[in-house]
């Protein structure tokens, strides 16, 4: 008989003598993390017997493991979870410190990210539930060493980001070091638990962290999630802004190549809209303005001026909150009259 059976066998007879029902004695045993199989068999009074041995020695954990489609699926869920993941903090983070990001991407890899974290969730829930039953049961044999490996080098990378930004006074390092901070701590909470659910041999310890793991992941992406949420609207708004401007220059340089000067207002041109202001400051060179919701920068832009004759929306996504202006120079006139 087996030190463990042993000890079951020893437990059920002294709980029987001071007169603890069977059904409470189960009751106690589950609750305290042993196998379902192994209490029945104790108070059965059987003797469960210990596993085969494999050939290099080692005890067979086949029993104690996820099948290998459920923990193909789990780990997999996790991996394109973290990326969406990682891509979603940074693109927040970059908005909070007033940089210029995609409201098409942002909701794009938000959507991937939620998904496939109610996906991964379920497989996640539903191994806590099997644990009650099999407190050994690991999340497979070849896919967590991988995912210990690959978040490892995630949270290494992230450590020696901040260690070199910490050294040198780069700019936007408050946006780097808060970026990689994150991240690192998302790496670093999916190593401990996944080290604790397939090594740690301390069963309370390891239960507290698997337990901790979802609602620690959960509050830190909530957090990015919920501020992501709060920019899209006013992001949106913005991306058809620099669309409009964008608009309005193709129809001031057509203009321009047409009638070979520069148009007076924007109303003769075809551009129809009136959100968008504009006004000419030399006989070659004009101004068009419009309003932001957010700040993409902190630069004076007005200094410098733009080529008419290619123009695209990312030239105007660089802008201060509020009324920002753009300077461009009619290249239709910098080149000579145009020849029929």
């Amino acid at each position: 008989m087996s030190t463990n059976n042993q000890a079951l066998h020893d437990f059920v007879k002294k709980a029987r003598a001071k007169n603890v029902s069977d059904k409470e004695i189960i009751t106690l045993l589950e609750r305290e993390g042993w196998d379902k199989a192994e209490v029945h068999a104790a108070v059965l009074g059987l003797d469960v017997p210990s596993p085969v041995a494999s050939s290099d020695g080692s005890k067979s954990k086949s029993a104690h493991s996820l099948s290998a489609l459920e923990a193909a699926l789990h780990h997999i869920l996790l991996w394109v979870f973290s990326l969406a993941a990682v891509i979603v903090i940074g693109s927040v983070v970059n908005l909070l410190f007033g940089g210029a990001s995609s409201s098409d991407e942002i909701a794009s890899f938000l959507a991937v990210m939620s998904v496939t974290y109610i996906a991964y969730g379920v497989f996640y829930i539903r191994y806590l539930r099997r644990l009650r039953h099999d407190p050994l049961l690991a999340t497979g044999h070849i896919w967590p060493i991988i995912t210990i490996v690959i978040h490892s080098l995630g949270a290494l990378s992230a450590l020696i980001t901040i260690v070199t930004l910490l050294l040198n006074n780069s700019e936007h390092r408050s946006m780097y070091l808060t970026t990689a901070a994150v991240i690192g701590v998302l790496d670093a909470c999916v190593v401990a638990a996944y080290a604790a659910a397939n090594f740690m041999e301390k069963q309370k310890v390891r239960m507290v962290i698997l337990r901790a793991f979802p609602v620690v992941i959960t509050v830190l992406l909530g957090v990015f999630s919920i501020v992501a949420l709060l920019h899209l609207a006013p992001m949106k708004v913005d991306d058809q802004t620099q669309t409009k401007l964008m608009r309005a220059v193709e129809e001031v340089h057509n203009f321009t190549n047409d009638r070979g000067s520069l148009p007076d207002r924007l109303s003769q041109t075809a551009y129809k809209q009136g959100d968008v202001t504009y006004h000419v400051n030399t006989p070659d060179t004009y101004t068009v303005c419009a309003n932001f919701k957010l700040q993409t920068t902190d630069q004076d832009l007005n200094d410098s001026y733009m080529a008419d004759d290619y123009v695209d929306a990312s030239m105007f996504s660089n802008h201060r909150k509020g009324l920002e202006c753009f300077r461009f120079d009619a290249v239709a006139l910098q080149q000579g009259p145009k020849v029929d």
